[in-house]
């Protein structure tokens, strides 16, 4: 907006009209409700039996491995020779 000011343009051309007040005005018409004390609100007896519990599993032990996609170019070199090569250079 200042950047609009400084150039003598009104900032409201540079809005689009999704973000205008006419858009958005009707979704709030409606009073916005603060969330209720959970005692306060009447739950089903057929609800209130169930028993909601998140399913069962079990991780695996150990970290997870670490999943990439590889670069062009980019080949997965096993330990023995990365230690020949270091070995080569080395000399």
């Amino acid at each position: 907006m200042a950047a609009a000011h400084d150039r003598g343009l009104e900032f409201r051309s540079l809005v689009g009209e999704m973000h205008r007040l006419g858009m958005w005005s009707p979704t709030v018409q409606e009073p916005i409700l603060l969330v209720r004390d959970p005692s306060e609100v009447d739950v089903p007896e057929e609800i209130r039996v169930l028993c909601l519990m998140p399913p069962k599993i079990k991780r695996p032990p150990g970290r997870p491995p670490k999943l990439r996609i590889h670069s062009v170019g980019e080949y997965e070199v096993s330990y023995i020779f990365s230690s020949i090569y270091f070995y080569i250079i080395q000399r």
